[in-house]
């Protein structure tokens, strides 16, 4: 079963559907991912805190251990190091669930 929040996206805009694609396809395409992200962000309100989880993309790289942690307790499934990009675990930049900078 689909649910309405998929639904919905498939009637939002794409890039080229805006009239300004032609002239400046940077800009266009930066409003229309400003727009997707408002547009989702909308629908996952709609859908409640007990079906919509968000992780911010700043959160997921500066945190990647307690982020994964978070989603996974979110989801009921349990967290291993082993969900994490092997970058983070054997360059030593993870502690404690943080990359070091």
């Amino acid at each position: 079963m689909t649910n309405p929040a998929t639904l919905s996206m498939m009637d939002w805009p794409k890039p080229g559907d805006f009239v300004t694609w032609q002239e400046d396809r940077v800009s266009t395409a930066a409003l229309w991912w400003e727009l997707n992200v408002s547009l989702g962000r909308l629908a996952g309100t709609s859908l409640g805190q007990e079906l919509n989880y968000e992780v911010r993309y700043e959160s997921l790289v500066g945190r990647p251990g307690e982020e994964c942690a978070a989603l996974c307790a979110f989801l009921g499934v349990p967290y291993s190091d082993a969900m994490l990009p092997v970058q983070c675990l054997t360059s030593g930049q993870l502690v404690s669930g943080r990359v070091r900078p």
